[in-house]
């Protein structure tokens, strides 16, 4: 029993790292600049793909670290992207779903169908035992980079100007215009910072998931459950919420492996018909 016990919260552990990240990012970059990016999966798999790509060069931590590092520059043309291509929220919804599916063709064409991950690398870090179990240092170093990317973005949200500007224009964006903060660099800040934390914990996530074609889409279906379950305009029911969806989907996986999805559509359908605002919504939902 014990055993198992084990097992069941590893496994939640691993897929809770793999969709926070990417659940939070859509939610932050939706709350500042009211983009809903359908392609937050395709970030979280170029940050896996490039780290994996990277640390057979320059070394596990070091190759991590690199490919957050690239993401940051496709923040501001995320949004550049959006803007010039979709006026309404419904227009750039379509925009990010393009972007959706032009990111596969593009990881086909780089990277082609192949699995990419550095488990073999983390495999290196050791493991340690937890009641007859051996647990890879690698989820723990995963836990440690989600614990130090919640960190920054606590920090800068509550201790610093640029904090200051996106709450302000997450709250009142015209308001915010008027007293002479710029929207636009705000807006680029903002979708900067989803896409950094998503990426880097695709990268983080290269030390045991692998990577393919496809993958974007999954872990989409993933974190848009999370933003529905958690309320899309509350970063900590956010992340309330990924657990819950991480259980449930771990639960549906030991149990009985062919209702994953549907035990997670349940839950988003159940939440929709209770409380449409999210299970841990402190308020409506901004329109």
């Amino acid at each position: 029993m014990a055993g198992f016990a084990i097992s069941f919260l590893i496994s939640f552990y691993v897929f809770f790292l793999n969709i926070l990240m990417t659940s939070l990012g859509m939610a932050f970059t939706y709350g500042v600049t009211r983009i809903l990016n359908l392609a937050q999966g395709t970030f979280f798999v170029l940050g896996g793909y490039l780290a994996s790509v990277f640390a057979w060069q320059i070394g596990l931590a070091f190759g991590i670290a690199a490919a957050a590092a690239a993401s940051l520059a496709f923040g501001p043309l995320f949004y550049l992207y959006v803007k010039a291509l979709g006026r309404t929220e419904l227009e750039q919804l379509f925009a990010t779903y393009a972007l959706l599916l032009i990111g596969e063709g593009l990881f086909k064409l780089v990277f082609g169908n192949g699995d990419y991950t550095t488990a073999s690398l983390a495999d290196g870090l050791g493991s340690v035992e937890v009641l007859g179990q051996q647990v890879p240092y690698s989820y723990l170093w995963g836990g440690a980079v989600a614990a130090a990317l919640l960190a920054l973005m606590y920090l800068l949200l509550a201790r610093t100007r640029a904090g200051l500007y996106m709450r302000a224009v997450r709250d009142d964006a015209e308001m915010a215009s008027a007293l002479g903060i710029n929207v636009r660099e705000v807006g680029l800040s903002a979708s900067a910072l989803g896409i950094l934390i998503t990426a880097a914990s695709g990268a983080a996530s290269s030390m045991w998931q692998a990577f393919t074609l496809g993958l974007s889409g999954q872990i989409l279906v993933y974190a848009f459950a999370s933003l529905v379950v958690g309320g899309i305009g509350d970063l900590l029911g956010v992340v309330a919420a990924s657990a819950v969806i991480s259980a449930v989907r771990t639960a549906a996986v030991f149990l009985y492996p062919q209702l994953e999805l549907v035990a997670i559509y349940l839950v988003v359908i159940a939440v929709l018909l209770t409380r449409p605002s999210g299970l841990f919504a402190r308020h409506a939902r901004l329109a």
